[in-house]
C-alpha cells in the first residue's frame, strides 16, 4: 500500500508541476535574456530565479543541443525519454520536453557504452570536430581522456554555471579539482552517481533459519562491523550457497568503508598518495584475511567475486558473472550491490531481502561510509567547442543548468521516492538503511572516491593486486604505491601545466 501511495504521489506531483511550466510560456524570435516565470508558492522558488530563459531558436527551428552518454548494465543513465511507460521516464521525458520548449532547443541523445563513448571523443577531439555539446561517460574513463586533452577546463565557463546550486554535486567536483583546475562537472542532470552509491543485501530467511544476528539490528547499535560480516557469512555458508558474493569492486569498497583513501590533497591542491601507515596496512591484511584468502563455495569464508569461478587471487576476471543473479537465486547470505543493481535485480525476486549499507572497520569508526564507485558518470564539454563562438559555450552551460535544475525538481523526487523508497524498500528497517547509505543519515556518510582517486581514472584496488597468489602484504602494497605514484604524477602535471 505504502509503494502505491508513493506512485500516485509521484505521478501527481510531475503532472501537477508541468501544468504550472507549461503557463511560463516562451517568446519566440528573439535572443533576449528574460526573467523566469517562478510559481510563488513553491518552496524552492528562490532556487529558480536565476535561470537565464533564452529563446534559442532560429527562425522557428528548434537549435539542437547534442549530447553523447553512456550506456550501463547497472545503473539508470538515461537522459531523454521518448514514452511515459514508468514514472522515471515521465519525469525525464516531462524535464526534457519543459527545457525544450523554454529554450527553444531540440535534445538530441546518442547512447554509446563506455569505451565507444571513450572512443569517439577521442576520434573527435583528433580531428577537431564539433559534433557532442556535452559528454556523459564513466568516470575512470572521462578522467583518462581529461589527460589526453578532449575536455576543456570548467575554470573557463564555471562564471555560466550555478555551481551553488544543490543540483551541483560539489562532493564529487571537489574530487576532480587538482591544482585548482578541473575538466568535469557532475550534477542531477544524470542519475548515475546515485545508482553507483553501494552497500549490501542479505537473505532474511537465511539470517532467520540460522538465528544469526540481525543486521538491521547491528547497524542500528553501530555493531555492524568487517568481524560481524565476516562471522555471520561463515556462520551461514554450507556446500552450495555462499556467505558473500561481491562484483568486482568490493575490495575497494571495503577499504573505503574502514576510512581509507589511498590518495590526499595537499595546501597546493594537487593530490599526494596517502602513506601506507599501520592502519592502512591493518586494514587492507583483514580484508584479505576475511574475505579473500581462502575463498570459493567450499572454503571458510564462502566468498565468490568476479574474480575467476572461485578464486581472488588467480586474478582471472569473469565479465559474465552477475552478483545479483547469484544473490537472488538464493545462493548466497550477503550480496555487495550498487544501488543500480538493487533497483534491477532485488524487487521482481521472490526471496524476502533486507539492505544495509557496507560494514565499519571496527566500533571505534562512528560512521559507515557508503562507497561510490568509480563507474559514476561526469560530464564534460569538449575542446572543439573552442572553434565555436563565445555565444555557443554559454548557451552549452545555460542548457545544462536547466537540465540540471529540472532534474532536481522533476527526477530526482522520483528517483527517490518511487525507484528507492518504494520500489526495492521492503520493510521501514530499509528505508532507514538507504538513508544511511546516501548519507541522509548521522549514522552514514556517502564517500564519493575522494582527494583525488577520481581524477586519476584509476583501476581497481583488486586489479593492482591479485595478479601474485603468492606474493605477500608488503609485495601487494609496493604494487598499488607504486601504480598510484606513476599516475599520480601523470595527473598532477597534466593538472599543473594548464
Amino acid at each position: 500500500m505504502k509503494r502505491i501511495i508513493l506512485l500516485l504521489l509521484c505521478l501527481s506531483m510531475t503532472v501537477s508541476l508541468l501544468a504550472v511550466f507549461a503557463s511560463c510560456g516562451k517568446d519566440e524570435g528573439n535572443k533576449e535574456t528574460t526573467s523566469v516565470n517562478i510559481d510563488q508558492n513553491d518552496p524552492d522558488a528562490a532556487l529558480y530565479q536565476d535561470l537565464v530563459k533564452v529563446d534559442y531558436s532560429e527562425g522557428g527551428v528548434a537549435k539542437e543541443f547534442n549530447v553523447l552518454n553512456n550506456d550501463s548494465d547497472y545503473a539508470l543513465t538515461m537522459m531523454d525519454s521518448d514514452s511515459i511507460a514508468t514514472h522515471i521516464d515521465t519525469a525525464i521525458y516531462s524535464r526534457n520536453r519543459f527545457v525544450e520548449e523554454q529554450l527553444g532547443i531540440l535534445i538530441n541523445v546518442t547512447q554509446q557504452n563506455y569505451n565507444e563513448a571513450s572512443t569517439t571523443m577521442r576520434n573527435l577531439s583528433t580531428s577537431g570536430l564539433y559534433q557532442y555539446d556535452i559528454c556523459y561517460n564513466e568516470s575512470w574513463k572521462q578522467s583518462t581522456l581529461v589527460l589526453e586533452g578532449v575536455y576543456k577546463s570548467v575554470n573557463e565557463y564555471e562564471q555560466y554555471l550555478g555551481l551553488d546550486k544543490p543540483w551541483w554535486y560539489d562532493e564529487v567536483m571537489s574530487d576532480v579539482t587538482i591544482a585548482n583546475r578541473r575538466y568535469l562537472v557532475a550534477s542531477d542532470m544524470n542519475m548515475m552517481v546515485n545508482e553507483s552509491v553501494t552497500g549490501m543485501a542479505f537473505n532474511r530467511d537465511i539470517i532467520r533459519n540460522y538465528g544469526a544476528e540481525s543486521p538491521y539490528e547491528l547497524v542500528q547499535s553501530g555493531n555492524w562491523t568487517f568481524e560481524k560480516l565476516y562471522s555471520i557469512s561463515t556462520e551461514t555458508r554450507e556446500d552450495g550457497r555462499y556467505g558473500i558474493v561481491g562484483n568486482i569492486v568490493f575490495a575497494d569498497a571495503m577499504i573505503a568503508a574502514a576510512g581509507v583513501t589511498l590518495t590526499l590533497k595537499g595546501e597546493d591542491g594537487k593530490i599526494a598518495r596517502n602513506p601506507v601507515d599501520d592502519y592502512f596496512t591493518t586494514v587492507y591484511q583483514t580484508m584479505i584475511t576475511y574475505f579473500f584468502e581462502s575463498n570459493g563455495i567450499g572454503e571458510v569464508n564462502g566468498i565468490r567475486t568476479s574474480y575467476d569461478s572461485e578464486n581472488f587471487m588467480s586474478g582471472a576476471f569473469d565479465r559474465n558473472y552477475s552478483s545479483g543473479t547469484e544473490f537472488t537465486s538464493g545462493k548466497s547470505t550477503f550480496a555487495f550491490m550498487a544501488v543500480g543493481n538493487m533497483r534491477k535485480d532485488l524487487p521482481s525476486c521472490e526471496l524476502e531481502y533486507g539492505i544495509i549499507p557496507n560494514p565499519k572497520y571496527n566500533t571505534n569508526q562512528s560512521q559507515y561510509i557508503s562507497y561510490v564507485t568509480r563507474p559514476a558518470s561526469l560530464c564534460g564539454i569538449p575542446t572543439s567547442i573552442n572553434g565555436q563562438t563565445q555565444e555557443t559555450l554559454e548557451r552549452v552551460c545555460n542548457i545544462m543548468e536547466w537540465l540540471s535544475a529540472y532534474s532536481y525538481k522533476l527526477v530526482k523526487p522520483v528517483y527517490y521516492e518511487v525507484i528507492l523508497y518504494g520500489r526495492i524498500s521492503r520493510q521501514p528497517e530499509a528505508v532507514e538503511m538507504l538513508n544511511i547509505m546516501f548519507g541522509l543519515s548521522n549514522l552514514g556518510i556517502k564517500r564519493i572516491e575522494r582527494d583525488g582517486v577520481l581524477a586519476l581514472g584509476m583501476t581497481n584496488v583488486l586489479e593492482l593486486c591479485a595478479s601474485d597468489a603468492n606474493m605477500g602484504i608488503s609485495g601487494r602494497m609496493r604494487i598499488i604505491s607504486d601504480l598510484v605514484d606513476d599516475t599520480i604524477d601523470t595527473t598532477n602535471t597534466y593538472y599543473q601545466g594548464k
